[in-house]
């Protein structure tokens, strides 16, 4: 095992970090295509972004291989971390890949001029998710959440002349700000109670300055409470859940997808790093508070998300309320993690890693799907869909898998996903919530087979859309076709990924 000491080094940045400088770079090299006077610019960005996302995760997965670890500065560059730095480098190239043909080819010419930065902040956002999992120093973490979140809110309202967008844009720029400050109130209160801003100083033994007793437990419990409410914004769960519809809804498709999956996986990473690191086995404050106040969020968001999904009929706020009612079950996740004995804790890790990565592709597949169907005009309400199958046999197929997956319907990944992580509620004894996450599992099948039931039993002219007669390039079949395949593999062959987590943990 190759352990790289912390000294102010680039060589050694860069033997731990170079994933990471690798999309930094990529950003910057992507800015840099709009200057050319070449009409292929497009291209030449795309390519530039899909090498750098593709190359960061190579680079990942060669230091598992190679189980290079180490801290530099506030980062923490484990096999842990290195995961979720694939999750999100995948993710950000399957979703640059489909997303060429419609930034080149829609309606709007304005898209045209600003392909390259709307790619570019995608490589920027993902470098903020990246050091967001790999953080263990509260300023890095909140300048990595800054990074993520700002270019975050210019792609949702990166179509400057339509009104909804610069709505939607407004609104998560004001509500991801207020719970930035939030977290940033309980960052203070916990750096009150332990003078230090290292996350591990939780775990190495506090420093309680002139804090003793009670009070030092109230700021520790406070603290903690703060910013996991900041973390339940950026996950989108129940209260904290009314901007996700809206926004997603305003953004486009793309970024609509990017974010449905890359901020899920950057936020549960960091909300995990963090409890793995601050409550200890022999911490001085109870942790029933954070237990409590997670399962009753974790209950709601699953109750109330499924339930609202039933009566939508947009695509997008069906996929909002989707993402919402997944945030919910990994919440339920992170309760038997912090619940769990530590023999318990790595199994419920693993199952949520893989639950992570498995939602992650199921939701870039979905929005693959109807990224290229709205390459014309962006496809609104689930009726645009109407006979989809006759026009678009390979395309139905696709969201079919996806959707029924995302449902948790055998032998496709998002049933052993579910069966992983939920069999965990079971084994530490969370058998109400277990029983509620089953039965609103299954409650979510209605919503996710209304666009099955469009595309095949409805009839195309009951649609009165031109979407549905979109033309699907090479590439993007390919892409599709090997995500369909990844799911189909997921589901039959579950223990392999399974086993690939366990050696890490």
């Amino acid at each position: 095992m190759v352990e790289i000491e912390q000294n102010f080094s680039f060589s050694q940045l860069w033997d731990l970090g170079y994933p990471l400088l690798i999309l930094v770079l990529g950003s910057f090299a992507a800015l840099m295509t709009s200057l050319l006077a070449s009409k292929r610019v497009f291209l030449w960005t795309t390519i530039v972004t899909v090498f750098s996302f593709s190359l960061s995760a190579l680079g990942a997965i060669l230091q598992i291989k190679n189980k290079v670890s180490g801290v530099f500065f506030g980062l923490n560059f484990d096999g842990y971390g290195q995961v979720l730095s694939i999750f999100i480098a995948l993710i950000g190239a399957m979703v640059t890949m489909i997303s060429y043909h419609y930034w080149s080819h829609h309606d709007e010419s304005s898209q045209k001029e600003i392909i390259p930065e709307t790619l570019a902040l995608m490589l920027f956002s993902a470098v903020g998710m990246q050091l967001m999992v790999f953080a263990q120093n509260w300023i890095v973490f909140i300048l990595a959440l800054e990074v993520m979140s700002l270019a975050l809110y210019i792609l949702v309202g990166i179509r400057r002349h339509q009104v909804t967008s610069a709505e939607g844009a407004l609104k998560y720029f004001l509500l991801g700000s207020v719970a930035a400050a939030i977290m940033l109130l309980g960052i203070s209160f916990l750096y009150g109670a332990t003078g230090s801003l290292d996350i591990t100083s939780f775990s190495q033994g506090y420093s309680k300055l002139f804090l003793t007793g009670y009070l030092m437990e109230g700021m520790v419990k406070a603290g903690l409470l703060l910013v996991v409410v900041g973390f339940v914004f950026k996950v989108a769960a129940v209260p904290f859940h009314f901007w996700a519809p809206d926004v997603y809804e305003a953004a486009p498709m793309p970024v609509t997808g990017f974010m449905a999956t890359g901020v899920k996986v950057a936020a549960f990473g960091a909300l995990l790093r963090v409890l793995m690191t601050i409550l200890p086995e022999d911490a001085l404050y109870t942790t029933d508070f954070l237990v409590i106040f997670l399962g009753m969020v974790s209950v709601l968001t699953i109750v109330i998300a499924n339930i609202t999904a039933l009566r939508q009929k947009s695509l997008k706020r069906v996929l909002a309320y989707s993402s919402i009612a997944h945030a919910g079950y990994l919440l339920l996740g992170v309760v038997t993690y912090i619940n769990a004995h530590a023999a318990q804790q790595a199994a419920t890790l693993q199952a949520m890693l893989l639950y992570l990565g498995v939602y992650s592709l199921l939701t870039v597949g979905a929005f693959s799907v109807l990224t290229v169907l709205s390459t014309k005009k962006e496809l609104g309400d689930i009726s645009d869909l109407n006979g989809l199958a006759k026009s678009q046999p390979l395309l139905s197929a696709a969201l079919s898998v996806f959707l029924l997956a995302l449902a948790g319907i055998p032998p496709l990944g998002g049933f052993f996903a579910k069966y992983f992580l939920f069999s965990q509620f079971i084994a530490n004894h969370l058998y109400k919530a277990a029983v509620i996450a089953i039965l609103f599992s299954a409650v979510s099948l209605y919503y996710y087979l209304a666009p099955v039931v469009a595309m095949y039993f409805m009839k195309p002219e009951e649609s009165g859309s031109s979407l549905t007669e979109a033309k699907v390039p090479f590439y993007s079949k390919i892409v599709i076709v090997g995500m369909m395949a990844l799911v189909f593999y997921t589901g039959m062959f579950p223990q392999g990924l399974m086993g690939l987590l366990q050696n890490l943990f």
